[in-house]
């Protein structure tokens, strides 16, 4: 019983959330959705087009986007939030997507894990992509 009920809705049978993350250019979105995650984590630099629409596709059933944008490692100039926000934007066009609509349950992540980041640069990028998604969220607010 159990199981049909966390098929059914998986943050109440587990108290949490389920989200995948990948990084690969082609994230198994439809598959995930099904398999029962609310989100999706990605590394938007790599995405190619061929799995656009099947991501657009599961974004319209409700997989929220959870894109990556901050760098894994410290960059020799950092980017600035507001370039990153123009990413997630973009990100949000190349699906066809208004950016607006997807906002609410966005969440701006590093590209990949940060095992590999110096703890500076790690603390550096959880506070990136915090103020680019305030970024974000004032650019769509603006769009309204």
């Amino acid at each position: 019983r159990l199981m049909k009920e966390w098929a059914v809705m998986p943050e109440a049978a587990a108290g949490e959330w389920p989200v995948l993350h990948c990084c690969a250019a082609e994230p198994p979105a439809a598959l995930s959705r099904r398999a029962g995650a609310v989100a999706v984590s990605l590394d938007a630099s790599r995405l190619g087009d061929t799995v656009l629409d099947e991501l657009a596709a599961a974004v319209e059933d409700g997989l929220m986007l959870w894109p990556g944008v901050v760098p894994v490692a410290a960059p020799v100039a950092p980017p600035s939030d507001r370039d990153l926000a123009e990413r997630v934007e973009r990100l949000c066009r190349r699906l066809d997507q208004d950016p607006a609509r997807l906002s609410a349950g966005l969440v701006v992540t590093p590209a990949c894990g940060l095992a590999g980041a110096d703890p500076h640069w790690a603390r550096r990028a959880y506070a990136l992509a915090r103020a680019t998604a305030r970024a974000f969220a004032d650019s769509v607010a603006v769009d309204q």
